[in-house]
């Protein structure tokens, strides 16, 4: 999902799409799982989430995500929420996924 940022008296030339805080944590949790080349069912299954809720994620189908599973997902990609759901202020690449179970 994308939303128009518009800051002041912008011209329409300089009007920003950025994307909603549900599509960067389905980003994350695409790039995440890439990073440690397995699969939504094999996430579902080591850190005890449902495959669909999982599915629903990854999709961005899910309008309000649970606490319990994003601290799952934050904690067995060795990010903070914040990391999970790109909230930082930091401009630059987007952290590894570095826990490795």
């Amino acid at each position: 999902m994308y939303g128009l940022v518009i800051g002041g008296m912008m011209e329409k030339e300089q009007l920003k799409l950025v994307k909603s805080p549900k599509s960067m944590l389905a980003s994350r949790l695409h790039d995440c799982l890439a990073d440690k080349n397995i699969s939504l069912l094999e996430l579902s299954k080591i850190i005890n989430i449902p495959y669909a809720t999982l599915y629903r994620l990854f999709n961005d189908n899910t309008p309000d995500p649970k606490v319990s599973v994003l601290k799952a997902l934050a904690e067995y990609f060795g990010l903070s929420l914040d990391a999970l759901l790109d909230l930082s202020d930091e401009a630059g690449e987007m952290p590894h996924c570095i826990r490795d179970y």
